[in-house]
């Protein structure tokens, strides 16, 4: 083999390792509480969707039940690039039945085993978290988000969560924070409590992901100006030359 084909077929190779998708060994999971009540719904066929067979569209209509609650729940994992970002995304209706409840509700939607993205410059990871409330109704009713990465070793990587994202009212938040990149499978989870007064109902979406830190400013300022200082000194080169002759 030439060593144009070489380094043609290294490219190629390069580039499809870098764009394949980000897999996980895990399935995604979405664990769904009221305090005495549980149920736990996984991703049997690994292809990075899990909803209820019915969307819930009354208090006694379709969804699933769990206690005093009737939910429908639409939740999907996305793999980026190798040096793109994950995410899971999660769409929800939830009802009160008008039965007992034992507490507010909380949905954990989680995935786990993830190598992915590959930090950048930075060396973080940043770790976003959204919450978006279409619609609330019920005294006193509110939903909160908070998303976590874990199984981090500590240290500089030590476990970092995102501040939780309170709405009781229509409307968008968000929060982020950064940790250090690991070589060790870590867990993207995003929790959300949903608190519904007498007959309360709630509709709202969210998503929590990981990808690469921009490079700091610094960095990038210094990345952009080594091509001219090259070019500057290759001038100033040829400067000393045609002085020396």
């Amino acid at each position: 083999m030439s060593r144009l084909k070489f380094l043609m077929v290294a490219t190629v190779a390069a580039a499809a390792a870098l764009f394949a998708p980000a897999k996980s060994e895990a399935a995604l999971t979405v664990v769904i509480k009221d305090g005495a009540n549980t149920t736990t719904l996984t991703d049997g066929d690994n292809d990075g969707l899990i909803q209820t067979a019915t969307a819930a569209t009354s208090a006694t209509t379709g969804g699933i039940v769990v206690g005093g609650y009737r939910i429908g729940l639409t939740s999907s994992f996305t793999p980026g690039s190798f040096s793109s970002d994950i995410t899971t995304n999660t769409t929800l209706k939830v009802f009160r039945t008008g039965g007992a409840i034992s507490g507010p509700l909380e949905i954990t939607v989680m995935e786990d085993n993830l190598t992915t993205p590959t930090a950048g410059p930075s060396g973080l990871l940043n770790l976003l978290n959204s919450l978006t409330l279409l619609q609330v109704g019920g005294s006193g009713s509110q939903v909160s988000a908070v998303t976590t990465a874990s199984n981090i070793p500590a240290g500089p990587g030590d476990p970092k969560s995102t501040s939780a994202v309170t709405l009781s009212a229509l409307g968008s938040g968000d929060s982020d924070t950064t940790f250090a990149q690991t070589t060790n499978p870590y867990s993207l989870k995003q929790v959300f409590t949903v608190t519904l007064g007498s007959g309360g109902s709630a509709n709202f979406s969210g998503s929590g992901s990981v990808n690469a830190a921009p490079a700091p400013a610094g960095l990038v300022m210094l990345a952009t100006a080594l091509p001219f200082a090259g070019l500057l000194r290759r001038r100033l080169r040829k400067s000393e030359v045609a002085t020396a002759a």
